[in-house]
């Protein structure tokens, strides 16, 4: 019984154009690996344009680019600090634990995929990186 219950629940969660919608363009933005590193920057430190361009051996103009498109996309946010502006992953109230909880497939999802990609890059993707993931597509 409790099986027929979770394949009936999948099967309505498989409806849910948005959300499903919202994971694609999540994959497809970090499907770019140099913007998948700046944004593992970012969910561990707070940068400038500068920084970031020295860390990544870049163009100002290149790393200007990819914040901008993970800026428009809510999983970055900046700030200034006098002259520079500074970029960190997006926070938000929601807690990790609370998203764990009410979303655990896609969660699980979300983290599967971030950890097929790590592996690919050869970098360490922790839990951090999910929240601000999981904060855009809910």
């Amino acid at each position: 019984m409790s099986q027929n219950y979770r394949l009936d629940f999948l099967k309505s969660e498989l409806s849910n154009e948005e959300m499903f919608g919202k994971v694609s363009q999540v994959f497809s933005l970090l499907s770019d690996s140099t913007r998948l590193k700046i944004f593992w920057l970012l969910c561990h430190s707070k940068e400038c344009v500068i920084n970031i361009a020295q860390i990544m051996n870049m163009t100002m103009p290149a790393v200007s680019h990819h914040l901008r498109v993970l800026k428009d996309s809510g999983l970055i946010e900046s700030y200034r600090d006098g002259k520079e502006v500074f970029y960190t992953a997006s926070v938000t109230e929601k807690d990790n634990s609370e998203t764990k909880k009410k979303y655990p497939e896609l969660y699980k999802m979300v983290e599967d995929k971030l950890k097929t990609i790590s592996s690919i890059l050869g970098v360490v993707i922790d839990s951090s990186e999910i929240v601000p993931i999981m904060n855009y597509i809910i």
